[in-house]
C-alpha cells in the first residue's frame, strides 16, 4: 500500500516534509509571541517545565505524534518519540531509516532518491507508524525512543496521560505502562479521559477501562470525581478523571500542580499525546 502511494515523487515528497517542518518551526515562534499561555497543552505545560528547578521537580514528555513541534518546545533530550517521525525516511533495500533534517543523512536519501526515479522502484517510505494492529519495532532510531520512555518511566512515579485514547492497538506502549504499575504499588496513572461536549458528571466512556486486559488486577478508581488535591492519597493505581471542551485545561493544569505540590522532591512523567 505505501508503495502505491509513495513512489514516482520520491525527491519532491523529501523536500516537501523538510518545508513542512520548517512551517511548523514558523507556526511554534507565532504561537510564542500569542499572549494565550494557558489555553494550550503545550503552553501549560512549558509552563511547568520552566519552573520544574524552583519545583525541584523533573518531567518527561512522550509522545505518539510524528512531527517535531513537542521537542522543538520541550527539547530532544527529555521527550520521545513512540510512533515513528515526519522526518524520518526509510530505505526499503537496506532498511536503514535516515532523518531529512540531518544534512548528512539528508544528502545520502537525495542520492537514493534518484536511484529510486531512474529504477522506477519504490525505496523510501516514510517512517511512521500509521494506526494498525501490528506495530514491529524494526529501527534502531524507534527501539531508542521506546527505551528512552521506558527508561523514563523508571525514574517517575507519576504517569500523566492526555489528548490520547487508550486502545488495542498500541499494546507495545500499554505493555510498558502495565509493568511499571505492577513493580511498584505507589506508581499511579492519571489518565485525562477527554468525553468532547458531554458533561464530566456522566460516567461516558468509562466503562471500557476495566476491560482492557493490561489492567487486569490493577485498582481502578473511575471516574474520579474527588478534589485533584487529595490525589496522592488516593489507593488505586489508575485514575480516570473525565474532562471536556470546556474543563480541559484546567484539569490539566491543576493536575500538574497538585503533583509537583504534593511530593517535589520526586521525578514526574508525563505522556503527552
Amino acid at each position: 500500500m505505501a508503495e502505491n502511494v509513495y513512489n514516482k515523487d520520491a525527491m519532491n515528497n523529501i523536500n516537501s516534509i523538510r518545508d513542512l517542518l520548517n512551517f511548523l518551526k514558523y507556526v511554534k515562534k507565532s504561537d510564542e509571541s500569542s499572549k494565550n499561555n494557558d489555553k494550550k497543552y503545550y503552553d501549560i505545560l512549558k509552563n511547568f517545565l520552566d519552573s520544574s528547578e524552583e519545583n525541584n521537580c523533573r518531567y518527561f514528555v512522550t509522545t505518539t505524534n510524528y512531527t517535531d513541534y513537542v521537542s522543538e518546545i520541550f527539547g530532544t533530550t527529555n521527550t520521545a518519540y513512540l510512533h515513528g517521525k515526519l522526518k524520518w525516511f526509510e530505505d526499503l533495500k537496506t532498511l536503514q531509516v535516515f532523518d531529512c533534517e540531518d544534512d548528512n543523512e539528508y544528502d545520502k536519501l537525495l542520492e537514493i532518491a534518484e536511484t529510486q526515479i531512474k529504477s522506477k522502484q519504490t525505496r523510501l517510505i516514510p517512517f511512521i507508524m500509521i494506526p494498525s494492529g501490528v506495530k514491529p519495532l524494526i529501527c534502531k532510531k524507534q527501539i531508542n525512543e521506546f527505551k528512552k520512555f521506558s527508561d523514563d518511566l523508571d525514574k517517575s512515579d507519576y504517569l500523566v496521560i492526555v489528548g490520547y485514547n487508550l486502545n488495542s492497538e498500541d499494546n507495545h506502549i500499554n505493555s510498558i505502562i502495565s509493568s511499571w504499575l505492577r513493580e511498584n504499588e505507589k506508581h499511579k496513572v492519571i489518565y485525562l479521559n477527554y468525553i468532547g461536549d458531554k458533561s464530566v458528571d456522566s460516567d461516558a466512556k468509562t466503562e471500557s477501562i476495566e476491560q482492557y486486559g493490561w489492567l487486569d488486577g490493577i485498582k481502578i478508581v473511575s471516574p474520579y470525581k474527588d478534589n485533584i488535591s487529595k490525589i496522592e492519597n488516593i489507593a488505586e493505581q489508575f485514575i480516570v478523571i473525565n474532562i471536556n471542551s470546556e474543563n480541559c485545561h484546567d484539569i490539566f493544569k491543576n493536575t500538574l500542580t497538585q503533583i509537583s505540590q504534593n511530593n517535589c522532591e520526586q521525578e514526574k512523567e508525563l505522556c503527552l499525546i
